[in-house]
């Protein structure tokens, strides 16, 4: 597992420099190359935890997992004696305190991360003797770790692309619509997938052949540190501000 550590914004907001056309009626909107430009709003959090490396079973080379319910998901995290993460902890693994909108930067580079590799996958019914050769027939999924520069800030791998991830979102049930069984990120079909990309209108029982999950945890050392420090409400003085200069938010982690 990789530990996260920092200033979580609970606000941010890009500029889309060059959007990409729709090729059929309905498909997302997806933006090719943002503005090195961010927003961020709202009062700052300090957050420490750890996330696992790549998608479960977390393991580098294996294709992750997929047609996983929420519950199953998060069944799987216990027995590792993980948990799923929140959606606030996945979007920060994954822009990092730059506040990227992809994990890789401002660019939906080709080849990049797995995604753009197809049309979306469905697999029905998502149980039985029939879904092997269903998934089988259409499956883009790459193993895990194998997109060498798909990786966020804090190392965290293929959070643009490839499968999407169950989250939780604490603050929402399981019961009604916006659901708190929140798919973050993107696959690897023609979706935003970006760090803040977030589908909460799927209920627990959801499955699909492009979601699949991550786990996350406590650091080993949880409760001997100190209290954190206060922090300005904002991160900028107001506004959009630079992304990748020496003194915008990206200084934190060396970007230059």
């Amino acid at each position: 597992m990789i530990l996260i550590e920092g200033t979580y914004c609970p606000f941010v907001a890009h500029k889309c420099e060059k959007a990409r056309k729709a090729r059929a009626p309905g498909e997302p909107e997806v933006c090719e190359k943002y503005k090195n430009l961010v927003l961020c709003e709202g009062g700052l959090e300090t957050v420490r935890y750890c996330i696992d490396a790549f998608e479960y079973p977390n393991r580098r080379g294996v294709v992750p997992a997929v047609l996983v319910s929420f519950d199953e998901a998060a069944r799987a995290c216990a027995v590792d004696e993980k948990r799923l993460c929140t959606f606030r902890e996945w979007s920060f693994a994954c822009e990092g305190e730059p506040m990227l909108p992809y994990p890789t930067g401002l660019d939906r580079a080709a080849g990049t991360c797995r995604w753009d590799a197809g049309a979306e996958a469905h697999v029905t019914p998502s149980r039985g003797p029939t879904v092997a050769a269903s998934l089988a027939s259409q499956d883009r999924r790459i193993p895990s770790g194998t997109a060498a520069g798909c990786k966020s800030p804090f190392g965290v791998f293929d959070m643009g692309g490839n499968v999407a991830e169950w989250t939780e979102d604490p603050v929402l049930t399981k019961t009604r619509d916006p659901f708190g069984s929140v798919i973050a990120g993107g696959d690897w079909g023609r979706g935003p997938s970006s760090c803040r990309s977030r589908d909460d209108a799927h209920p627990p029982p959801h499955r699909s052949a492009m979601l699949g999950f991550r786990c996350c945890s406590e650091p080993a050392d949880a409760g001997q540190t100190s209290a954190p420090p206060k922090l300005p409400r904002r991160r900028t003085k107001g506004g959009f501000q630079p992304i990748l200069t020496g003194t915008g938010p990206g200084a934190a982690l060396g970007l230059p």
